[in-house]
């Protein structure tokens, strides 16, 4: 998900950099702060329903290793299992 600054900032480089002025400068800049107040209301959003570590947490995760360390103990008591001839199969 991108932030809204971000896209606010291209949208505005855009509208600027096509034809420089300062009705074009006054645009860009309503533009990025309307970009800015809406990514401070998404942040505020996040942190009141699910708290910012939680959030940032669930963007920034891997599906791919969500079961690593389940096969990872497996895989470990399988080895343990194995070279110990006390314990039974």
């Amino acid at each position: 998900m991108a932030s809204p600054l971000l896209l606010s900032a291209i949208i505005s480089a855009f509208v600027y950099y096509s034809d420089p002025g300062t009705t074009r400068a006054v645009i860009a800049f309503t533009i990025l702060l309307i970009g800015f107040i809406a990514g401070v209301f998404l942040a505020t959003k996040a942190w009141k329903t699910k708290g910012t570590n939680n959030f940032l947490s669930e963007i920034n995760s891997s599906p791919d290793f969500d079961n690593f360390r389940d096969s990872e103990k497996t895989n470990t008591e399988t080895d343990s299992r194995s070279l110990d001839p006390n314990k039974s199969k």
